[in-house]
């Protein structure tokens, strides 16, 4: 009998998405100029920051559940094709509203979405998954102390660019910002907070405290320094959302819900909501077309506006990959079991037999 999953994380997987959303509205609906309402700005301020602490959640969760776990290339399969859906779909309804043509719709990025990098996430959650065995070989094999070196060493390689002292020398100003690389160390702290717990890792009182007094340290920096443009946080690579996304996974996995079907249906589809909504030929009708939220950049309605919005992308992007996974999925699933899933077969168990070796 499978094991139903406990709706605590799943909720989070929602919030998530949710500050995702909102991060695309500023970056992609002309929110990022701020206005001259120091409330919207600070809203604006969150919800920029908001998409890459989602993101930085996503991969933790992954990190925390996956750790342990043999790679199945099907996953991969699986992820391609939603991203194969999602593509040819929103570049129907482009077509349709008549905001592209065929000359500008580039074929290979829908026949193969992950390898154009048509979604920059589910590219480097794929390329992170496809290591995840190795990874996992890894944490298997090395101690707590060394791992926790391993994610400390990451974390400077993808700030090394950051720190003054560290720019003297040319080796550490080169390091980039990688994205891949920040995923690995998403990943190894996900799952350290699973094979490692502690007091503090256990106690959702400390981590509310811990969370609100985080906050409070932020929004008076924000205060003291005022609102400019560079004030929000786009970058994936901030110790705030990484330390906020830390606290807050911490938290949502020590609340006891118990399994709530309702949500477990959502959570499964939030991947579906992001492949629709950020999809490169529908956004630019979602927020400049539709939405235009960014007209109301100073205006009072916005934090109104700006929850419809939100609400209503997930209300869309909810109903359109239930008819994915109900209708169109087991088309594919059957197909694949009888073409493809024997190929599948035998990579998965070569690659777990290399793992092993």
């Amino acid at each position: 009998m499978k094991k139903e999953r406990s709706s605590n994380i799943e909720l989070l997987r929602i919030i998530a998405m949710m500050l995702i959303i909102a991060h695309h509205s500023v970056v992609h609906g002309g929110l990022s100029k701020l206005g001259d309402s120091n409330f919207n700005n600070l809203l604006i301020l969150f919800m920029g920051t908001g998409g890459k602490l989602g993101v930085n959640v996503f991969v933790i969760i992954t990190g925390f559940f996956d750790v342990g776990k043999k790679f199945k290339v099907g996953k991969v399969a699986a992820v391609e094709g939603s991203c194969w859906f999602y593509g040819i779909l929103c570049a129907i309804g482009a077509l349709i509203y008549g905001t592209v043509t065929f000359d500008s719709i580039k074929i290979s990025q829908f026949a193969f979405p992950l390898w154009n990098n048509l979604y920059w996430f589910m590219t480097c959650f794929a390329i992170l998954y496809c290591l995840s065995g190795y990874i996992n070989k890894l944490i298997e094999n090395i101690s707590k102390n060394k791992l926790a070196i391993l994610i400390v060493i990451l974390f400077v390689i993808n700030f090394a660019s950051s720190f003054r002292f560290l720019r003297l020398y040319p080796a550490f100003g080169k390091m980039g910002q990688n994205r891949l690389v920040w995923f690995v160390m998403l990943y190894l702290i996900g799952a350290f907070l699973r094979l490692y717990p502690n007091t503090f890792t256990k106690n959702i009182k400390q981590e509310l405290i811990a969370l609100a007094g985080f906050m409070v340290l932020y929004v008076s920096k924000i205060a003291i320094g005022g609102f400019t443009k560079t004030t929000i946080t786009y970058a994936l690579f901030s110790d705030f959302s990484l330390i906020f996304a830390i606290l807050l996974f911490l938290i949502f996995k020590n609340i006891k819900m118990g399994c709530i079907k309702p949500i477990n249906v959502i959570a499964s589809c939030m991947i579906g909501v992001y492949l629709f909504h950020d999809n490169p030929f529908i956004r630019q009708i979602i927020w400049k077309k539709i939405s235009n939220i960014g007209g109301y950049v100073s205006g009072r309605s916005l934090i109104f506006r700006e929850g419809i919005t939100v609400i209503v992308i997930m209300a869309i992007g909810i109903v359109l990959d239930l008819i994915r996974q109900n209708v169109f999925s087991p088309i594919f699933r059957k197909l694949g079991q009888k073409f493809v899933a024997p190929l599948y077969e035998k990579i998965s168990l070569k690659i777990n037999a290399d793992e092993k070796a």
